[in-house]
This record gives structure tokens, C-alpha cells and sequence, in this order.
């Protein structure tokens, strides 16, 4: 694994071998994976109620990704190389059902297993932190675009809409049924690579952002 920082204009390269961390292919959904992340807490919260608009935005450019795995290895269900940003939202309202209820709030960005970027919401169950994860749809954030042309690509979105949209969803899933975004506080954020496939990968960031419109 490596990091590095260019001072000049604060791009971060996140770089993993993952080729080397792995002696075979994941075979269940219940065994660990490869990470490599830069995460931020935020110790008094960023709560959503006190702005009127909160725009994230950072730029991002995927340097390569290589695979290892041969085509009878690879199931797409087990195995990818992918860079998504997170917002870990938590509900600080102490008067709502849902109190300390938490989800994992996914803005997607490259996905090896991605031949194009899909306009879907996704929504599934981090195993590990027994929670739920949402994540937007990649292509409402960057457009019709590939990550595999190597060039740098800039998301800027507010998040109040589009927390909106994932508690509606959520509620489709039974889940956040007493919940609306002023519930929420941003707790922490986190940024980088999740590989649990045989991938060597890199990605540059920069910019990164969340800025909020007081009311």
C-alpha cells in the first residue's frame, strides 16, 4: 500500500497492491477483504438541521487498475476493485423513534466490474458494521462518463436532495420510517479503495470538500 501527497496542489494518491495481499480468490461474502482509506470524524457532528444546502464535491482520477483473475475466478457478487466516498450518518435528533439510528451514505465513483454507470440506487447490508448502506446512483453524480479514460472527473452535489431520495428508499425497505434529513449529523467521512478481488489499482483525489449554507 502507498500513500502520497503532491504539496503543490494537494492531490492524494492512494496506491494497493492487492495482488500480494491475497493467496487465492474471497469464496464467501463472510471472509475479510483489502482496504485502503483516509477517514475524517467530525467530533461534534455537522448536523444537517443547522444549513439550508450542504454541497460535497471533490475531483477524482483513477491512475489503473489491473486484474489478476482469470475469468473462471472472478464472481461479480464476491469480487471488484472500487473507490466510493462515504458519509456515516447518524440521527441526533434525541425527540425522533429512529434516535442513534445510522447508515452508511455512499456517493460511488469507479467500480471495475462497472462498463458503464448505472442511473440506480443501491441499497445492502454492511456485514461488517451491521448496518445499511446507500448508495446514489454513480450516474447522477458524474454523468455519462467512464473512469477507464484516465482523466480527472469532478462530482459537486448538494446533499440535502439527495439524502432526501435515500430516506424515501429507505423507507421502501422498512427501514428510516420515523427519519427526515434534519434528523441527521454527518459523523464521519471516509475515502478510498475496497478490494476484495485480486486487483493493483491507484487513484488520485483532490479538492475534497463539504461545505454548508447556513439557514
Amino acid at each position: 500500500k502507498r500513500v502520497s501527497l503532491n504539496p503543490a496542489d494537494g492531490t492524494l494518491t492512494l496506491e494497493i497492491m492487492a495482488g500480494r495481499e491475497y493467496h487465492g480468490p474471497r469464496r464467501s461474502a463472510s471472509e475479510p477483504w483489502v482496504h485502503l482509506l483516509i477517514e475524517q470524524s467530525m467530533d461534534s457532528g455537522f448536523r444537517i438541521a443547522d444549513f439550508a444546502g450542504i454541497t460535497v464535491g471533490f475531483s477524482l482520477r483513477l491512475l489503473y487498475c489491473t486484474s489478476f483473475m482469470s475469468g473462471d475466478m472472478f464472481n461479480p457478487g464476491l469480487h471488484t476493485a472500487q473507490s466510493p466516498f462515504y458519509l456515516f450518518l447518524r440521527n441526533t435528533n434525541p425527540n425522533s423513534p429512529d434516535h442513534n439510528k445510522c447508515l452508511w451514505f455512499g456517493i460511488p465513483s469507479y467500480d471495475w466490474r462497472d462498463k458503464r454507470l448505472t442511473d440506480e440506487a443501491a441499497i445492502s447490508w454492511d456485514v461488517g458494521t451491521n448496518m445499511y448502506i446507500y448508495a446514489m446512483p454513480p450516474r447522477t453524480v458524474w454523468g455519462d462518463i467512464l473512469f477507464t479514460d484516465h482523466q480527472w472527473h469532478t462530482c459537486n452535489i448538494d446533499l440535502k436532495p439527495c439524502l432526501e431520495k435515500a430516506i424515501a428508499d429507505m423507507r421502501s425497505h422498512n427501514q428510516f420510517l420515523h427519519s427526515t434529513p434534519d434528523d441527521f449529523s454527518i459523523a464521519s467521512t471516509n475515502f478510498g479503495w475496497e478490494i476484495p478481488g485480486i486487483f493493483d489499482a491507484a487513484v488520485q483525489i483532490k479538492n475534497l470538500s463539504i461545505a454548508g449554507v447556513s439557514k
